[in-house]
């Protein structure tokens, strides 16, 4: 299932991660991953903006693929954010 991630961002205003749209054939939705998450993802200490912009498009196909999983699930409220925890991602399990 192939899900396409769009219109992602830096976000401080509601949470503080990197908000973005996911679609697939399942449908759309909001999501979030969080900045611990991200600096989990490629091992980072005293990271700023840009590099969790960085290590969201780095890890951009396992964050697309956690995305698909909710929105196949039917687990994504509207008008919410949804968080892509960091069991949500297989390298971090």
């Amino acid at each position: 299932m192939e899900t396409a991630i769009t219109n992602f961002r830096w976000e401080s205003q509601r949470a503080r991660g990197v908000v973005f749209d996911a679609t697939n054939e399942h449908g759309t939705g909001e999501f979030l991953v969080g900045m611990e998450s991200l600096a989990d993802l490629v091992k980072g200490h005293q990271m700023k903006e840009s590099d969790y912009l960085d290590a969201f498009e780095s890890n951009a196909h396992e964050i697309s693929e956690a995305a698909g999983r909710y929105l196949a699930a039917r687990a994504v409220p509207r008008g919410q954010l949804t968080v892509i925890q960091t069991e949500d991602l297989p390298s971090l399990r």
